[in-house]
This record gives structure tokens, C-alpha cells and sequence, in this order.
């Protein structure tokens, strides 16, 4: 059985916005893949914060692919960091599963 937020990232990245993202920054998958996987409520934020920094240097203005320098970019790889770390009911869901 997927989890809601396996089921959550193959959403996300079916979005035209992500695919155009992921097809010139293949690499914003793997950072999309480890904030599914997570777990553990409690370092979500820390975790957010390390994400996003290393979304910045693939989408935003640091982006190597000029079709990815823009804000528009950098919020939907940052909405998706967000919608895919777990949250606290995330957390008590898969303990009682």
C-alpha cells in the first residue's frame, strides 16, 4: 500500500509546472523523493530549511537553467518541500498503522 504522501509526490510530479521543472533539473526529484520518505514529524522544520536551501541552488535565481530562474519555480519546488515532509498527523498515522 502507498502512503498519502507517495501518493502526494506522484501528484506533484505529474503537474506541468514540476515536469517543466524537472525535465531542465532532473536532480529536484531526489530532493522531492527524500522529504516523502521522511518520518519523524519532529525535525520537519530543520529539514524544510536544509531542502529549501538546496532547492535554491536548482530552481530561483541560483538556477543553472535560465528557464528556471524565476520565483514561479522556486514556490512550486518549496510548496512541494512542504506539502511532502511529514506533519505531526502524518506522524501519528503511520505509528498506528
Amino acid at each position: 500500500m502507498l502512503s498519502n504522501r507517495t501518493l502526494r509526490l506522484n501528484e506533484i510530479i505529474t503537474r506541468p509546472d514540476m515536469a517543466h521543472i524537472l525535465h531542465h533539473a532532473p536532480d529536484v526529484l531526489y530532493l522531492l523523493r527524500f522529504a516523502a520518505l521522511q518520518v519523524d514529524a519532529r525535525d520537519r522544520w530543520q529539514l524544510y530549511e536544509i531542502l529549501k536551501s538546496l532547492a535554491a541552488l536548482r530552481v530561483g535565481r541560483q538556477a543553472a537553467h535560465p528557464a528556471l530562474r524565476t520565483s514561479a519555480c522556486y514556490d512550486a519546488v518549496r510548496d512541494a518541500i512542504d506539502a511532502l515532509l511529514p506533519s505531526e498527523t502524518d506522524s501519528e498515522q503511520e505509528q498506528s498503522a
